[in-house]
């Protein structure tokens, strides 16, 4: 799984699926936790994420927007 997103949403599944980045309330190690539709989710990544260059960057973005 590619890691893609933009300040405003996280990209799944070739585009397919989409997470705003105002709804992602925590990430850690391999799992992003969310809120959708007032219930929180947990999305696993593969374990690969710890070697894709865009999930470093990606946490910054999201922990510059918790601000």
């Amino acid at each position: 799984m590619k890691i893609e997103f933009d300040e405003n949403y996280i990209y799944l599944e070739n585009g397919n699926k989409m997470i705003e980045l105002n709804k992602i309330i925590g990430i850690k190690w391999n799992r992003i936790l969310y809120q959708s539709g007032g219930i929180k989710e947990k999305i696993k990544l593969p374990n690969f994420y710890f070697m894709n260059k865009n999930w470093i960057e990606l946490k910054k973005l999201i922990c510059s927007k918790k601000k």
